[in-house]
């Protein structure tokens, strides 16, 4: 857990974000969360897209170094439920499964405020039916205040506009 709360939990002192989507609102600072903090105190989460819970695997790819120098950071790692379900797919044997569940902090729930955020990105998107899991994605990140790390970027360009952050 890097002891850090989770996007879903409150710590107490830190300013979680809402709804909204704006470069304040995902600032969370506290004294808890100073030992990953930047200079002016913001605590970063990462989103992982599928091809980084992939690709994280991989011994030498630069999604594993990434993976490993925002673990030892304390970085607060989260992955979608729809890109969890994804890796899962692979096909993923247990022990890999089980290797990227070390790194991964929380595999956040698709639900109601998700959903939300998804179905806005979509719209304002264009409503491209080829975009629905990738705005279920991006919508996770966006609510959760996280920057999203994908190796996806083209698929994803069209919701940065819109609030997604890419890593």
């Amino acid at each position: 857990m890097n002891g850090h709360p989770m996007p879903s939990q409150r710590c107490g002192t830190c300013t979680l974000r809402d709804t909204a989507s704006t470069a304040a609102s995902r600032a969370r600072t506290c004294a808890r969360c100073a030992r990953i903090a930047g200079a002016g105190g913001v605590v970063e989460v990462v989103c992982l897209d599928t091809n980084y819970l992939i690709l994280g695997l991989v011994a030498e790819s630069a999604e594993a170094r990434e993976l490993v120098d925002w673990s030892v950071s304390g970085v607060p790692l989260i992955t979608p439920m729809p890109a969890w379900f994804e890796f899962l797919c692979g096909p993923a044997t247990p022990e890999q499964v089980a290797a990227m569940r070390a790194f991964v902090t929380e595999v956040v729930a698709f639900a109601a405020p998700q959903a939300e955020e998804a179905a806005r990105l979509f719209d304002a998107a264009g409503r491209r039916r080829s975009r629905r899991v990738d705005a279920m994605i991006a919508g996770t990140a966006v609510a959760a205040g996280a920057r999203l790390a994908t190796g996806n970027r083209s698929n994803f360009e069209p919701f940065v506009a819109h609030g997604l952050e890419l890593s």
